[in-house]
Parts: structure tokens; C-alpha cells; sequence
């Protein structure tokens, strides 16, 4: 188990992630994914939790062949292109993401 990262770091991350203007609009398309999935099931979500993103790895096309995630990139290459090289931004979050209860 790692250390929890300092608190100098958890406040860079989060200065930082406050900066990004691309994780509210990739949290709406998530989200507009996630409800389009559930809609026979349930009501419209209006936010969900940042651990249901590793399910975005498991849930599989119906012919197995692609996962959802990949699928999720392709769409925003196409129609969100200015989101696609958000990944070099994630460097910053790194430390901050390994502990909890960071507070500045």
C-alpha cells in the first residue's frame, strides 16, 4: 500500500483539476452514456460516482468484440475533438489519486 500523497500535492491536484475545462463536459457525455444505458431501468442519474468509471472497461459490446470505454473514445474523437488529448492533463492528478481525505 502506498502513503498517502502530502498535502501540498493534494492541493496542487485539486487546483488544478478546478482549472480543466474539460472534465464537466466529459462527465456529461459519461453521464448522457450512463443514462441512455439505464433508461428502461431507471429514472435520469444526475451524477455518479468516479469508481463506476472502471466499469467502463467491463461492460462489452454484445458481440464482445469492444468495450464501452473504447467506444466512449471513439465518440468523443469524432463529435468532442478539442477533448482529445485531455489525458496529459491526468499527470497533475496523479499523486492526489493514490490518497484520501486530501484537505488544503
Amino acid at each position: 500500500m502506498g502513503h498517502p500523497p502530502s498535502k501540498s500535492a493534494c492541493c496542487r491536484a485539486s487546483n488544478v483539476s478546478c482549472g480543466l475545462s474539460w472534465i464537466p463536459t466529459l462527465s456529461r457525455i459519461v453521464l448522457a452514456f450512463g443514462n441512455y444505458m439505464n433508461s428502461s431501468k431507471r429514472g435520469a442519474a444526475y451524477s455518479f460516482r468516479l469508481q463506476s468509471l472502471d466499469a467502463l472497461l467491463e461492460m462489452k459490446s454484445t458481440d464482445r468484440k469492444q468495450a464501452l470505454l473504447h467506444y466512449l473514445v471513439k465518440v468523443i474523437a469524432e463529435k468532442y475533438p478539442q477533448l482529445t488529448g485531455f489525458h496529459s492533463d491526468l499527470h497533475f492528478l496523479d499523486k492526489a489519486g493514490s490518497g484520501r481525505g486530501c484537505r488544503c
